[in-house]
């Protein structure tokens, strides 16, 4: 009977030993050790790792060292999703083997258009429309730029409707090298201004920009060549199967956008979409007299 109850003992020592070890573990695990950022999308220029700790600072020297339970998450959050460049925000409590902390992942908004007004201010939006903050260090020249005064409700409107030409220009090199920028009239015409700024182009709505783009191309090779690239100030191929040519005006040499256009390599540029048409579309069926 005394050795089962030293055994019994033994074990119970034993067990109080190894429970308040692993409590005390468990409180130095629980206690948390910081932040950990990661950025969904780091290549992106609108959002860095330093702007997420900024948004948070009033925070962040609250967090270390305080049990990671006692941390009020959607607080973190709501500061996060604020910040007119982050597209969502989620924090969440990580253990490890000896720590804990915090984990903050945030993907920051896409740009895909940017916007100048008539006032010169300029701001860039993602596919919704919403607006992002920019400065000197995250201009961007990879996406399009359009000229137009909107309101934040017609901006959303418009994203919606530039929605095809925005996905036509990403898969078409030689269109986003051969548009420089885009102006939206109070009417919805689109007009496009070429890298060579002799003329611009109304293309309407951003409807079947490959149709569209086609009947310019043959406008190209058939009469731009004969008539030269000062002849003609605006072409639009806003209607159906038509491409309507307006004639410069001698008051009028001045492009609606100005360019530098004293390089040849602007010309050879624009020449590409000449250059890209298949003989076989050059029909007389599709010359016409302008």
């Amino acid at each position: 009977m005394s050795i089962l109850y030293m055994v019994l003992s033994i074990l119970l020592g034993a067990y109080l030993v190894v429970g308040v070890t692993l409590a005390d573990m468990q409180a130095v695990r629980e206690k948390s050790m910081g932040l950990k950022v990661h950025l969904m999308n780091p290549a992106n220029r609108f959002v860095k790792e330093t702007d997420i700790y900024d948004q948070i600072k009033d925070v962040q020297g609250k967090i270390a060292g305080v049990p990671v339970y006692s941390i009020h998450l959607q607080d973190i959050e709501d500061k996060l999703n604020v910040f007119p460049n982050i597209e969502w925000a989620n924090v969440t409590r990580c253990y490890s083997s000896d720590s804990a902390y915090i984990n903050i992942d945030v993907k920051a908004l896409v740009p895909v258009a940017r916007f100048i007004d008539s006032q010169g201010k300029s701001f860039y939006v993602n596919k919704d429309g919403k607006k992002l903050i920019a400065n000197y260090k995250n201009h961007t020249d990879d996406v399009p730029i359009f000229i137009a005064d909107l309101d934040s409700a017609q901006l959303v409107n418009t994203m919606a409707k530039l929605k095809p030409l925005l996905d036509y220009a990403k898969a078409n090199e030689v269109f986003r090298d051969f548009a420089t920028a885009f102006k939206i009239e109070t009417n919805g015409d689109i007009i496009l201004q070429p890298i060579v700024s002799n003329h611009v182009i109304n293309l309407g709505d951003a409807q079947i920009l490959d149709n569209k783009m086609q009947r310019l191309k043959v406008f190209y090779h058939d009469v731009v060549r004969v008539k030269g690239w000062e002849y003609y100030d605006t072409i639009s191929v806003k209607w159906k199967g038509q491409i309507v040519a307006t004639k410069r005006q001698k008051a009028s040499l001045t492009p609606a956008f100005s360019q530098d256009e004293d390089s040849t390599d602007l010309l050879e540029t624009q020449m590409d979409l000449i250059e890209a048409i298949p003989e076989s579309e050059m029909t007389p069926t599709n010359k016409r007299k302008y």
